[in-house]
């Protein structure tokens, strides 16, 4: 019995370790595309230094030196979707609005007195985000005396037109920049459809190489350093469509959308809604 129980435990063993080691074709794939990807950069990197006898950098290029332009990535960006909160209303931020409110449309201004609420659906309306991409690339051009490695920013573009609630339309009204974590929340920030721009930067201090130059890029990145989200930009064209607040449908302007976003708040805080009609005496 202890032979048999033995020559189980062996088995089970010998399951574990093969499920632990194993590696599918798939993943197989992915792990010698990214070494192919990190032996090519290495090998171009040799090759300038078998012309040179030492290491190129884009400072070594007469047409490159005195590069001024860096690559920044914006300040604000938020990263969690924790972190996406409605803004407060201080009381300078509520005297702008009433007095929008009062100058904007006697009609929105009507409905809110003798109703004293807001009721606002669900809206439809159309948006879009650009996501901007990172690459590892060697950087090559007739214009330049050099190759030299750097890195490619590129911003791909996708347009969706879909419903959602109003504290949903409030978080992407007033943050417009974040990252992959926070946006796919929203969208899948990898659905860029039209590349709208590309620029190219040293790769050590990441300045800007003028796109006046004929420039040709090789990725050479491998799997980890391609397609790196840095983040995302998401506008919202709600002066593209009318919006129905207590049955009747109003428009805003492009520069209106601080106080939008004060009205939309106020449907669904009845406290904000409070301070707002006190301060029209209702």
């Amino acid at each position: 019995m202890g032979y048999v129980s033995g020559i189980f435990l062996l088995i089970i063993v010998f399951i574990f370790y093969y499920l632990l080691t194993y590696e599918s074709d798939i993943q197989k794939n992915i792990r010698e595309e990214a070494l192919e990807g990190d032996k090519l950069l290495e090998g171009k990197r040799q090759a300038r230094r078998s012309i040179s006898g030492d290491s190129i950098s884009y400072d070594e290029d007469k047409h490159l030196k005195g590069l001024k332009n860096k690559f920044e990535i914006p300040k604000g960006i938020i990263n969690n979707v924790e972190d996406l909160k409605d803004p407060k209303v201080s009381k300078k931020r509520l005297n702008g609005f009433i007095e929008w409110l009062k100058e904007k449309d006697s009609n929105l201004l009507k409905t809110l007195k003798s109703k004293k609420s807001l009721d606002i659906p669900e809206i439809a309306l159309t948006s879009s985000v650009v996501s901007f991409l990172k690459d590892e690339c060697v950087v090559k051009s007739p214009d330049l005396d050099y190759d030299f490695d750097a890195y490619r920013v590129s911003e791909w573009e996708y347009y969706f037109d879909e419903s959602r609630s109003i504290q949903e339309w409030v978080k992407l009204l007033n943050y417009e920049k974040m990252h992959e974590d926070a946006v796919s929340e929203f969208v899948d920030p990898y659905l860029g459809i039209e590349n709208i721009g590309e620029h190219y930067y040293t790769e050590d201090e990441g300045l800007e190489i003028p796109l006046k130059y004929e420039l040709e890029a090789f990725d050479v990145g491998g799997f980890e350093n391609s397609n790196i989200l840095l983040y995302c930009v998401i506008n919202v064209f709600f002066w593209d469509k009318k919006i129905t607040i207590n049955g009747d449908e109003f428009k805003f302007k492009e520069n209106e959308k601080e106080h939008l976003v004060t009205l939309l708040m106020a449907s669904y805080k009845p406290s904000l809604l409070k301070r707002i009609l006190t301060e029209l005496d209702c």
